[in-house]
């Protein structure tokens, strides 16, 4: 029944989150069980436990959690600060595993976007919010749209906690099916995909804005350069590549590309 474990530690404050991903529904007994015995040697082992979920994951394949959460004790979530904002999220949300490199890769990435106060920006794959926070410091607007539900609203959360609703717009759903609708000028694309990258149709729909500059975030320097070589042929060239060692004592590493549009 037991899928994965997650741990969750907030640098900032040293709240813990634990998450049980099951494949299956729990018996009545089995959940009294998880709260009377496991519980307790959790709270023992972590002083700042501020919560434990139960998710249900009953799908093949590696993704490791699904869409259903339910709170076994606390409230579920995790606060983590990087300045200056503050921002709360789930076990299920995508949230950087290294906080003080992501602080770094989040100022690196708004600067690289070259804004001056009065550009419109395009965000793919938000998240929570944590890079669109910083997009908003010198953008007049960004418009971010995020498929995971929970994500969604967490993100509209912090919007507000941090004062900067009025600066974003959250759009949810699918980027794949979002981007060919939109029809608004944008200034500055930001691109922040999973692994696996763009899909082209997605690609080439952010080709046809013309906005002036991309940013490009990437886990995977393969796909990558295989979604740069559609940028490149579509009009853009690199201009600058700096990566962040997001994850130590391994191969992977978060790569920001800045490309700048031809003629």
């Amino acid at each position: 029944m037991l899928r994965h474990a997650i741990f969750r530690q907030s640098i900032e404050k040293a709240d813990t989150l634990v998450s049980l991903v099951v494949a299956g529904h729990l018996s009545s007994r089995q959940r009294a069980a998880l709260q009377e015995r496991l519980l307790p040697s959790l709270q023992n082992a972590f002083p700042g436990l501020r919560g434990l979920t139960l998710n249900m994951n009953v799908t093949s394949g590696n993704a490791i959690v699904g869409p259903n959460t339910e709170i076994l004790w606390g409230d579920g979530l995790l606060e983590e600060a990087l300045p200056p904002f503050v921002f709360e999220y789930d076990t299920t949300a995508f949230f950087q595993i290294n906080p003080k490199q992501a602080h770094a890769l989040y100022q690196y990435t708004a600067s690289a976007a070259r804004l001056s106060g009065d550009e419109s920006v395009l965000e793919l794959f938000s998240g929570i919010g944590s890079l669109s926070a910083f997009l908003t410091q010198s953008s007049r607007h960004v418009t971010a749209v995020e498929e995971w539900e929970p994500a969604v609203r967490m993100m509209r959360n912090n919007m507000a906690r941090n004062g900067i609703e009025d600066k974003t717009t959250v759009i949810a759903g699918a980027v794949e099916s979002i981007v060919p609708a939109l029809e608004e000028r944008f200034d500055v694309v930001v691109l922040d995909p999973p692994r696996t990258g763009c899909n082209p149709s997605v690609l080439h729909k952010v080709l046809s804005l013309k906005p002036q500059r991309i940013v490009y975030v990437s886990c995977n320097p393969a796909t990558l350069a295989r979604d740069a070589t559609i940028l490149f042929d579509g009009g853009f060239t690199i201009e600058n590549i700096a990566c962040f060692d997001m994850f130590p004592q391994t191969v992977h590493v978060e790569t920001v590309a800045l490309l700048h549009r031809r003629g």
